[in-house]
């Protein structure tokens, strides 16, 4: 639903091996970490959001992608990342990693 909103403005690019599409995680862990793009940046002509997607050498499957700050930041408590932390801790005794360096935001999910 987000590609169409955004035309051609936000695209995924996954890059995930076939022989690893039975690994598991929690329930619409994905959709939190997008959502989270959408709301914290500005995407448009001059701002083209590619969120990549893959699985790294330690069985995480990393969200990326690059950081457009919106003019006005969005007025959000944080729950969305806070919810999906916990998910991760009651369900599969793992957390999740965050790392923002300015330019790029990723979140590692554990599998």
């Amino acid at each position: 639903m987000m590609e169409v909103r955004f035309a051609s403005k936000l695209v995924f690019n996954i890059d995930v091996d076939k022989e690893k599409l039975d690994l598991k995680i929690p329930v619409l862990s994905l959709l939190p970490v997008i959502e989270n793009v959408v709301v914290h940046n500005t995407i448009d002509s001059d701002h083209k959001m590619e969120v990549k997607i893959w699985l790294n050498e330690n069985s995480e499957l990393v969200v990326s992608s690059p950081i457009f700050p919106k003019l006005d930041p969005a007025n959000t408590s944080g729950t969305g990342l806070r919810n999906l932390e916990s998910r991760f801790s009651l369900l599969m005794k793992k957390s999740i990693r965050i790392e923002n360096d300015g330019k790029t935001f990723r979140v590692y999910l554990p599998l």
